[in-house]
């Protein structure tokens, strides 16, 4: 269960790349959320590079076929997954693209828009890391000083990620087994379950994205599930709102993972929203 692709290295760390489609047009440069890789895009990749785009999804440290570095080297923060976003632009030698991002990815991106303008062409953010969000008590055990990464590690189960990801999705049907089995692999990697717990971190604290979200110039679009239990799809108003020039636009029966629950919506929101940016006002319906 893994795309074609290659490593790239960046900053010493190998980073899993695919890329597909003609190399004529601006590169669309996907970022995954948290655990899943860039094998959550499978549904939308194929489409979108049979119909003439650049399409490239590569996984952050600590996920899909990616190294795990220890905490102590690679943060697991806005920073360090920022930094990483861009070297993945400057290995591949991209100076513009326009970036789709999921989730924790969708909140990389757009403060890598914020920092860096002139690298981005457009940007998707899809149900974005961007506001605080209400944490189970559970969770708030596993990020306790000293003892949350011992219990991290006892706990984490393909039970713990089945009940997860039922929460992710609004049909829970796509929490099948092989993909339970997918998941639960990759965090048993060596290094796997320190970087989950890391990044963890940086989840309940997206405070520099959130202050961040205000510079951002690039033309933008957020993508939101009606349904996410997550985040309320009623912040893609108030993210719109920040965002000078943004449009959100709902996708109906859905959770938190459009480029999974509804691929078909997403395929024609993104093609959309690429034309646009050869029109007067980059003007989305």
């Amino acid at each position: 269960m893994s795309l074609p692709g290659r490593l790239l290295n960046i900053d010493g760390v190998r980073i899993f790349c695919h890329r597909s489609g003609p190399h004529r047009r601006v590169p669309i440069v996907f970022a995954h959320g948290y655990l899943v890789g860039h094998w959550a895009w499978r549904h939308v990749l194929p489409p979108l590079a049979n119909a003439g785009h650049d399409v490239i999804a590569f996984d952050f440290p600590g996920a899909g076929e990616s190294d795990r570095p220890p905490p102590a080297e690679y943060g697991y923060d806005a920073s360090a997954f920022v930094r990483t976003l861009m070297g993945v632009l400057d290995a591949l030698e991209i100076e513009r693209a326009i970036v789709v991002g999921h989730s924790m990815g969708a909140g990389v991106s757009l403060l890598a828009a914020a920092e860096r303008p002139e690298r981005f062409e457009q940007l998707v953010a899809i149900d974005p890391l961007v506001y605080k969000f209400s944490l189970p008590l559970d969770a708030h055990v596993l990020l306790a000083p000293l003892v949350g990464q011992s219990l991290f590690r006892l706990l984490a189960s393909k039970w713990a990620l089945r009940r997860y990801f039922r929460t992710v999705y609004r049909d829970p049907s796509l929490v099948s087994p092989e993909w339970v089995d997918y998941l639960f692999e990759r965090l048993s990697r060596p290094g796997g379950l320190e970087a989950a717990h890391a990044t963890m971190q940086f989840l309940v604290d997206s405070t520099s994205v959130e202050h961040g979200v205000r510079a951002v110039r690039t033309p933008t679009l957020i993508v939101w599930g009606e349904e996410d239990r997550l985040f309320p799809s009623a912040w893609s108003q108030r993210l719109a709102a920040e965002i000078q020039g943004a449009k959100a636009v709902i996708v109906p029966a859905c959770g938190h993972a459009p480029a999974e629950e509804r691929p078909e919506a997403v395929v024609a929101i993104l093609t959309k929203f690429l034309a646009s940016v050869h029109q007067p006002h980059r003007a989305v319906g």
